[in-house]
Parts: structure tokens; C-alpha cells; sequence
């Protein structure tokens, strides 16, 4: 045993990494308190893979004899499970093998390419060269344990000697910060996602212990285009200049895009109880494989005033249809916001408002509706919230007045049903209704 892992040990392995999903699972854990509903969320995270796609793991140089080949190979086979206990595995040992893209190697080797997500500390052992015992110096009256002389004998330290010695890591241990290029993984992605062509947008579940209100739309959406903007500039190797005009909203040369091709950013309130449960990023025309991984990595929002983190769980990629089924009847979940003002000559105040909803429906090539009714506010769990309580700006632009409408159509229309002033970051918003 000790030559073989002596050897395996003299240098970090290099990578193959095929493409993966990010998943978790939720288990509230009892505190141990007096009281039973006092519990805690923990978060398990973990990556699916592909069970047909294999994971390489390459020792360039490493000389085994023939005898060491076969032991491990046999230790290989009698291998179950790698990580977790339920992540099953067949590994084996592979002669001259034809490998694929190496896309994961230790920094310290690694090429100076653009890296696709930052690097990863892995848990590897110390070379036999690199272990020197540390002598006993127990931090109190109680006896700790010995570091051991011989290098086998650290490295099969257990959880429960690190703690008794009162370390944080066995002694033969270090951390390899590991490396993910762009290129061979996105080629991976883009095979991924060529089998889903027309994903138009995305749809998350939020989870927090507080989760931010109906009125807080606006604000909501405004962190999730920042966040956005982030992961993808990370993406893009750093540079501002190259992140995505879908998250931006902008050209190259810094102005406005028109036509609403950038992304819709939505709030919802599915469940009715008045806060955000749900964010829908919705994009007109389908999104490209950098805007589709931009999305998939968008795991969290942070709150003002302290409040926890929202967790955001993808559960529905899909097309418009998908995402936002046909009904014939919409009404305002957040206040519409007219971009111009009332003036003498435009008629009534209602039928201006009236003709500037039908004026920002054709901008975002919607049917004019068979009906338009005021609504003076939006009902949750039978509470009123009227419209003057939503926040209705951006920035430092100044506060307008938001309004809310039914609206009737002939036949069935594919949302989403976001116009107005801030119509991209869910101000503006109608709702379906059923039936």
C-alpha cells in the first residue's frame, strides 16, 4: 500500500469534468431545545452527473510497476461510492487510454486561459517529502493526541483524532486549488443545451426564513439584474465591457437596446399571502448558452436591514408557452406606470390611461384587449394593497403615480403582461386568471 499511495501522492492529479446539474436537498434539523418547532434549514448541496459520463482522473508521471498497477486496480473495483454515500460509482484503472479535454487542473500547473467559475480548494494528501511530525505541545491540562512519526500512519488519521488532538486538519493534509476552463466546459454545455433549443427563460422558487414583500418588486428584480450582471462578468474572465446586452439592457457602446430584447426580471406572489415567492427571467427570444449557464448559477439575493439571504432554486426552464401559459383575462399584481404625463387636449384622465396601456401593449407586441376596467388596488388573502404602496422607481428617477387594470382579450394570450415605466424589472405587471 504505502509505495503505491506514495507515489499517487508526489503530484496532484489532472482532470477530466463532463458536464454537471447543481441540485440539494432540505432537512430541518431539531435545535435540541424545549420547544418543537424550534428547528434549523440545512442546505445539502450537491452536482448530478450523467450516469453514461465519466470522471478522469490522470497521474501524468507516475511510475507503477506492474504489481502496483494491479493492487490498484483492485482497490479501485472494490470502490463504491465517491463522496456521499449514495453517489455509486465504477471506477477502475485505465491503460494508455484515450482521454478527453482535461478541463480541471490544479492552479499551480495550469495554463493562463480564461476560467469559467473560481477555483475550488480540494482536499489532497501531503507528499511523503513534505511531512514533518509536529512535536506534542498540548494547548490544555488534558492530554491531546500525538501526532504520528510515520507519514502512512497521518494519513490514515480518522475524524475523531483530528479532534482529539485538537486540530482543524489531519496533519498529512493540503489544500490543491483546483481550476475550470472556459473552453472545454462550454463546449460540454453547448452540447447540453443544443438537445433544449428556444429556452426563452427561467423560473425560481425563493426560500427564506423572511421572504421580501409584494411591494418590494422593483427592488427585488433590481438586485437580481445586478447579480446577474456579476456571474456573467465572471463568465466573461472580469471584463465589464463583455457582460451580456440581455442583463445589461445595453449596446456596446453604452446606449439604450431597443425593442425589448433584454431580459424581463418578474416577481411573483403564487401563493396569495402578499410576499415573493417565485422570480420568473423571461427573454422574448431564446437566450444563448453564456445567458442560459449566467441563470443557472444565480443561487441567492441578498436582503436589506439584516434580513437572511432568499435562496433561489431553479424549477422550470422552458419557452414563453411554457412558462406563461394563453388565458384570455389578466389583471395588475404590481402598478402600472405610465411613461408620459396627462395633458389638456388627451381627453379624460381615464381614457388617457386607457390609451396608454394599449400604447404600451403594442410596444411589447401584445394585442389590444377587448376590455379595459380600473382597479383600484390588488387583493391578497382578502388584505387590500392599493398601489401607492408599491415602490415605483428606480434609482434616483422620481416617483410617479402606478394604476392597475383588468384586461379582457377575444382570444387566449401567452403572457407575460409587463408595460410601463420599469416594465423590466416587474412594475407593470398582470397576473393571469384562471378560467
Amino acid at each position: 500500500m504505502e509505495p503505491l499511495l506514495i507515489a499517487l501522492s508526489n503530484q496532484p492529479p489532472v482532470m477530466h469534468l463532463p458536464g454537471s446539474g447543481s441540485n440539494h436537498t432540505r432537512t430541518y434539523l431539531h435545535k435540541n431545545t424545549s420547544r418543537n418547532s424550534d428547528k434549523a434549514l440545512i442546505l445539502d448541496a450537491f452536482r448530478s452527473f450523467n450516469p453514461e459520463d465519466a470522471v478522469w482522473l490522470v497521474w501524468r508521471n507516475s511510475d507503477l510497476s506492474r504489481e502496483q498497477e494491479q493492487h490498484l486496480d483492485e482497490l479501485l473495483t472494490l470502490m463504491n461510492f465517491l463522496g456521499r454515500s449514495e453517489s455509486w460509482v465504477d471506477a477502475c484503472l485505465v491503460r494508455d487510454p484515450v482521454l478527453p479535454a482535461l478541463n480541471c487542473l490544479p492552479q499551480e500547473t495550469a495554463p493562463e486561459f480564461t476560467v469559467i467559475e473560481e477555483g475550488v480548494d480540494v482536499a489532497c494528501p501531503l507528499p511523503p517529502h513534505r511531512y514533518a511530525p509536529e512535536p506534542e505541545e498540548p494547548v490544555s491540562r488534558r492530554k491531546a493526541t500525538s501526532i504520528p512519526a510515520e507519514w502512512l500512519d497521518a494519513l490514515c488519521w480518522s475524524s475523531q483524532d483530528v479532534i482529539k488532538a485538537k486540530r482543524s486538519s489531519p496533519p498529512a493534509f493540503s489544500w490543491v486549488r483546483y481550476l475550470l476552463f472556459q473552453e472545454d466546459k462550454m463546449e460540454s454545455i453547448r452540447k447540453d443545451a443544443g438537445s433544449v433549443p428556444g429556452w426563452q427563460g427561467v423560473r425560481y422558487a425563493l426560500d427564506s426564513t423572511v421572504l421580501p414583500r409584494l411591494t418590494e418588486s422593483v427592488r427585488v428584480a433590481e438586485r437580481v439584474r445586478i447579480k446577474l450582471m456579476g456571474i456573467n462578468r465572471r463568465l466573461m474572465g472580469g471584463d465589464l465591457s463583455a457582460v451580456s446586452s440581455y442583463f445589461s439592457g445595453k449596446n456596446q457602446d453604452g446606449s439604450p437596446l431597443e425593442g425589448h430584447r433584454h431580459i424581463y426580471i418578474l416577481p411573483e406572489d403564487r401563493d396569495f399571502d402578499g410576499r415573493l415567492d417565485h422570480i420568473t427571467v423571461f427573454c422574448r427570444q431564446p437566450l444563448p448558452v453564456q445567458e442560459c449557464l449566467s441563470l443557472d448559477r444565480l443561487d441567492r439575493l441578498w436582503q436589506r436591514q439584516g434580513r437572511p439571504d432568499i435562496h433561489c432554486i431553479p424549477i422550470l426552464w422552458g419557452t414563453r408557452q411554457e412558462l406563461f401559459p394563453p388565458v384570455r383575462q389578466y389583471q395588475s399584481i404590481t402598478p402600472f406606470v405610465p411613461n408620459r404625463h396627462h395633458r389638456h387636449g388627451r381627453g379624460s384622465f381615464d381614457q388617457w390611461l386607457h390609451k396608454e396601456v394599449l400604447l404600451e401593449l403594442a410596444y411589447h407586441d401584445l394585442p389590444a384587449p377587448e376590455r379595459i376596467e380600473n382597479m383600484r388596488y390588488c387583493v391578497r388573502q382578502g388584505r387590500q394593497i392599493y398601489w401607492l404602496q408599491f415602490h415605483r422607481t428606480r434609482g434616483e428617477d422620481p416617483i410617479r403615480s402606478g394604476f392597475g387594470f383588468r384586461l379582457s382579450f377575444r382570444e387566449p394570450v401567452a403572457g407575460p403582461i409587463a408595460i410601463g415605466y420599469g416594465a423590466h424589472f416587474g412594475l407593470g405587471r398582470f397576473e393571469a386568471v384562471p378560467g
